[in-house]
């Protein structure tokens, strides 16, 4: 059996390098610079059972993970199709830093991961909505127990 034949390994290789996940939401670019508090806290939409026939946490039961755990990542985000802003994290100490995860919300991720060097990944729309990102670039650090997002005017053009 002629596996490469099978798997057209050029093609297949081509589908890896332009993989872009469906749904992606592409945010505009930060106008002013902004910093604003995320609260982690999340509620209980079910009961989870304990496995013995009762119930280990009630729907409704509130907690806050940060409380628990320090999240060691500092999340950048940006849109990688606009090249001031792959211009701002590279030049930024992110794209040094080995805590931080760089997500995309737009543009190529192994044109990225080639130019830095390092891991690149999709910021999904459920990260985005819990982050409460509206603009990009934007840092996210945890404060405590809570994120402090920080929205960063790129240097370049303006958007109109």
């Amino acid at each position: 059996m002629n596996w490469e034949k099978l798997l057209e390994k050029k093609k297949m290789v081509k589908m890896i390098q332009s993989y872009r996940p469906s749904g992606l939401i592409s945010l505009p670019r930060a106008r002013v610079a902004r910093s604003y508090p995320v609260d982690m806290t999340y509620t209980l939409a079910q009961d989870i059972p304990d496995g013995r026939g009762g119930v280990l946490y009630p729907s409704g039961f509130t907690f806050n993970p940060l409380q628990y755990l320090f999240l060691p990542n500092i999340l950048v985000f940006i849109d990688g199709s606009d090249p001031d802003q792959v211009d701002w994290y590279g030049a930024s100490s992110y794209a040094k830093e080995p805590r931080a995860t760089l997500l995309l919300t737009d543009g190529n991720y192994f044109e990225l991961m080639e130019k830095f060097k390092r891991p690149v990944f999709y910021a999904n729309g459920s990260l985005l909505s819990r982050m409460n990102l509206t603009a990009v670039p934007a840092v996210a650090i945890q404060k405590g127990s809570m994120i402090e997002v920080h929205e960063i005017e790129p240097p370049g053009k303006k958007q109109q």
